[in-house]
């Protein structure tokens, strides 16, 4: 009996020594490193906004009119661009506005109208409409200026408030109150190879007589000194 209860005893301290180092090894054992974390995405480059295209307060139309109102006077111009049969003035408001000229198509290979207001326009790389408006006859005429001074030559026969004019590679017909009382309409072209081979002998010519105009204004201009030096030398001395 005693033998018995010894051995348990014995039982009981072994197995709380054992604890014991369990229980140590356990506090000693280093934790294991947490899994490493992914790292998070790059978040994407938002896509780059279109560029900004220019507002205008005006109609841009691409296609040519295939016929023109009933009753226009157009017969002297039948290869620009019809003028567009659904043109309304009376549907644009008369505010004044400063015009931007073109900067491509064929709008952009002409001189620029000055002022008034733009309503509608056809701009492409062969032909060019533009309808503008608040425009008075000073306006009217100082475009025809700014062409002529550009080597545009008029194109006749022609009248004031419909006439045509050219260089060496565009023509260019101007309208004034045809489509309306305050309207100009400037529509441009391109010239084909045969009209070019004439624009350009006429537009020589013309230069060329302008030349002779100088040269013998500066003879005329000469020989009035001339006049003036010998005039001056046949009076007689004053005394």
């Amino acid at each position: 009996m005693f033998k018995k209860s010894l051995l348990a005893v014995c039982f009981i301290i072994t197995a709380v020594m054992l604890s014991g180092c369990n229980s140590n090894k356990a506090k000693n054992t280093p934790a294991e490193a947490p899994a490493e974390t992914a790292a998070p995405a790059e978040t994407a480059a938002p896509a780059a906004a279109p560029a900004a295209q220019t507002e205008v307060d005006y109609v841009v139309t691409t296609v040519l009119p295939t016929a023109s109102y009933e009753g226009i006077i157009d017969k002297a111009n039948p290869a620009f661009a019809k003028i567009d049969p659904h043109f309304n003035r009376a549907k644009y408001p008369a505010g004044k506005g400063k015009i931007t000229w073109f900067k491509d198509g064929l709008g952009s290979k002409i001189p620029a109208f000055r002022n008034g207001k733009i309503l509608e326009v056809i701009n492409l790389d062969k032909d060019f409409v533009v309808y503008i408006g608040n425009v008075d006859s000073k306006m009217f005429e100082q475009y025809y200026i700014d062409l002529s001074d550009a080597g545009y030559l008029f194109e006749g026969p022609t009248v004031w408030d419909n006439m045509n004019l050219y260089n060496d590679k565009y023509a260019i017909n101007l309208r004034f109150c045809q489509e309306g009382k305050d309207i100009t309409t400037v529509r441009a072209r391109v010239l084909n190879a045969e009209e070019q081979k004439k624009a350009k002998a006429a537009v020589d010519a013309k230069i060329n007589e302008s030349l002779a105009a100088q040269a013998m204004k500066k003879v005329e201009d000469t020989k009035k000194e001339a006049a003036k030096v010998d005039a001056a030398k046949k009076e007689p001395a004053k005394k």
